[in-house]
């Protein structure tokens, strides 16, 4: 009759003293006296109490003590027997009774082997517990591994796989037979294929790698991307014979970064445009900043802009990138080539190789090996005064499309207000010279006439013969010339600017009344 102690083996590990043993198993009694077995609990019985603390304890007569497992040992017809705990690590971790029919008596030989057995039973049961924990921590493994949403899978040294979980088809398309078959980077992109064969060649050296990013092609002809760590999964001495790895397919999150990553070059752009700097720019500067921006955003290979003269319908390419700086200059109808369908509609389109050819005025753009062109209107204050021009060359992966000419919209409507208001800087620094130009002319003629007033009074006062006259005469040149000297310094500074003080000076020389003019003037003037 075996018992195994309530907190037996553990993690591996025995408890500590045992208070208690449940019965799990027996063998020549009834199932009906198993059915009675009741747990043997440490205070009940002197005899459990020194089993469960690890001594051997002989009962030469079951009839004198029949509540001695809770149950008449009697009835099951036991007459003697030995209870011996079952120790492991020096614990005990379970008991074992033996029970006989008949009277007999164990001496010191049935006793020493009964110890070698509970021992032996002892470490069997740790065994078995190991064995069972590594059955279940392997069941886990496997099911972790199977239920993985990476490629885990085993390959030889030369990348040929050889196992591989439920996920390997899925994320390559093909089986383990199908790709041992094929060469090991058939299915990689060509301008990824040295960065696979390095990443193996060093693991094949025994060394890990850590997150290869690659391009491969699935059986449907889907490119996908895939991130890769890499390690040593066996060797035959210092010779590797199976690498593992773990791949996973990042093709949308790599999407998903670069669509966040061109939102933010996005909206630079449009602050680049559309802030105070682009703001404090000549038109010249700005157009180019306009057009290195959009060929930024787009990833285009050249760009050119296109102003339109609405009153005399004539257009003219006012900025360009090479290779198309050629058109810059010569002006011709508004009406013509790619920029002239766009005038029409107001609306920006994209336009394939042919349509270039078809429809591009210049020799310079129908030659030039494009692949897509696309065109958007530049509206400001719902005027259309010109169009923006992206390029895309054959060596280019694709063409433009639906979601890029969006884009160029909103940026072109940006671009149009900030080269409007530079344009409207710019005729206010033209007007504003050309007054400054005239003030400076009337300031100029105004001091040649006093001059010439006073010249003619002072000439007046020499031939006079009356000496009262000549006196007044004098007096007059003396008061124009005070004014000429006041106006000169008017004229030398902006009003704001003028010293009191100094037209003060220029004024003492002035009588009464134009002198009282001039000093209320300056009174005003402090």
């Amino acid at each position: 009759f075996f018992f195994q102690a309530e907190d037996g083996i553990r993690d591996y590990k025995v408890t500590g003293v045992q208070t208690c043993a449940l019965p799990i198993s027996s063998r020549g009694m009834s199932e009906a006296f198993v059915r009675q077995a009741a747990t043997l609990r440490r205070g009940k019985d002197q005899v459990i109490d020194a089993a469960l603390g690890g001594e051997i304890q002989v009962v030469e007569d079951f009839r004198v003590a029949p509540g001695l497992f809770e149950f008449d040992a009697a009835r099951a017809g036991f007459t003697t027997g030995v209870v011996a705990p079952i120790r492991t690590q020096g614990v005990v971790v379970g008991l074992l009774v033996l029970g006989a029919y008949r009277q007999r008596s164990f001496d010191l030989g049935d006793v020493e082997l009964i110890e070698v057995i509970t021992n032996q039973i002892g470490n069997a049961m740790v065994h078995a517990q190991l064995q069972a924990d590594l059955r279940a921590s392997e069941e886990q493994y496997r099911t972790m591994v199977e239920n993985s949403d990476d490629a885990i899978f085993i390959t030889d040294p030369d990348c040929r796989p050889r196992w591989g979980n439920s996920a390997f088809t899925r994320v390559f398309g093909y089986t383990i037979p199908e790709l041992r078959e094929m060469e090991p980077y058939a299915r990689v992109h060509p301008d990824d294929a040295h960065l696979v064969a390095q990443s193996v060649a060093k693991l094949v050296h025994g060394d890990a790698v850590r997150n290869v990013e690659f391009r491969y092609c699935r059986k449907d002809g889907e490119w996908i991307v895939l991130q890769c760590n890499g390690s040593v999964f066996s060797r035959d001495g210092d010779r590797v014979t199976r690498l593992q790895f773990v791949v996973r397919e990042v093709t949308e999150m790599r999407r998903r970064q670069q669509e966040l990553l061109r939102m933010n070059q996005q909206l630079a752009a449009l602050l680049d445009i559309s802030g105070g700097s682009a703001q404090q720019l000549e038109l010249a500067p700005l157009l180019k900043l306009v057009l290195v921006r959009a060929a930024e955003l787009l990833r285009a290979d050249a760009a050119y802009m296109i102003r339109f003269d609405n009153r005399n319908e004539q257009s003219e390419v006012v900025a360009a990138t090479p290779p198309f700086e050629g058109l810059i200059g010569p002006r011709g109808p508004a009406a013509r080539g790619l920029s002239g369908l766009v005038r029409e509609t107001r609306q920006g389109r994209i336009f394939s190789r042919d349509e270039v050819v078809k429809f591009g005025y210049s020799p310079i753009l129908r030659q030039a090996q494009v692949r897509s062109a696309l065109v958007v209107p530049l509206i400001s204050r719902n005027e259309l005064i010109g169009t923006l021009t992206l390029v895309r060359h054959e060596t280019a992966p694709h063409g433009f499309t639906a979601d890029d000419l969006q884009l160029m919209q909103v940026f072109a409507g940006r671009a149009a207000v900030a080269i409007d208001n530079a344009e409207l800087v710019k005729d206010l620094q033209h007007k504003n010279d050309l007054l400054e130009l005239l003030v400076e002319e009337a300031h100029h003629r105004i001091k040649n006439n006093l001059q010439m007033v006073s010249g003619l009074l002072q000439l007046q006062a020499e031939t006079s013969n009356t000496g009262n006259v000549s006196e007044q005469l004098l007096s007059a040149t003396s008061r124009v010339q005070a004014i000429a000297k006041v106006h000169n310094l008017l004229s030398q500074d902006m009003p704001d600017k003028v010293d009191a003080e100094r037209s003060e000076e220029h004024t003492s020389e002035l009588q009464s009344p134009c002198n009282l003019v001039c000093r209320l003037l300056l009174e005003k003037k402090k």
